[in-house]
């Protein structure tokens, strides 16, 4: 049970970092707000 959810930790991290710069780099890039809501999607 401990194992599959390191597993599933492990997996799903590097989508939340990729999707956390993402938006901080078309927000620092001056993207509408509307934009970056509908890309995180």
């Amino acid at each position: 049970m401990l194992v599959t959810l390191l597993m599933g930790f492990a997996c799903g991290l590097p989508l939340l970092l990729t999707i956390t710069v993402l938006q901080a780099w078309m927000k620092e890039e001056g993207v509408d707000l509307t934009m970056i809501g509908m890309m995180s999607l």
